[in-house]
C-alpha cells in the first residue's frame, strides 16, 4: 500500500518497520526541504529505502550530516593523512 502523506510516496518494507520512499531526489534534500519529513519517517519507521539514486559523494555526506555526525568506522585502519571515504552500498 502506498501513501502520499508526504511530498513523496512511501510503501511499507515489512509489516513491522521500514518504508520505501519514491518520487524523491536525495540531491534536493536540505535542512528545510524534505529533511523534516524524512526525519519524521526515520523516527517512526527506523529504516528508509531509496532506490535508484544517483548521488555524488559530497551530496551523500551533506545528506548524512543532516541526520547527525558521521561515524567513521575505519578511522583506526587508515594511515596518517588519509581521508574519509564513503563505503559503497547498493540495493
Amino acid at each position: 500500500m502506498c501513501s502520499k502523506t508526504f511530498a513523496f510516496e512511501t510503501a511499507a518494507l515489512t509489516p513491522r518497520f521500514g518504508v520505501k520512499c519514491s518520487g524523491i531526489d536525495l540531491r534536493d534534500v536540505t535542512a528545510t526541504n524534505l529533511y523534516p519529513e524524512l526525519r519524521i519517517l526515520f523516527e517512526r519507521e527506523s529504516a528508509l529505502l531509496f532506490r535508484n539514486q544517483e548521488i555524488a559523494p559530497e551530496d551523500h555526506i551533506r545528506l548524512a550530516k543532516l541526520f547527525g555526525p558521521l561515524e567513521d568506522r575505519k578511522s583506526d585502519e587508515r594511515g596518517p593523512g588519509a581521508g574519509f571515504e564513503i563505503p559503497e552500498v547498493s540495493n
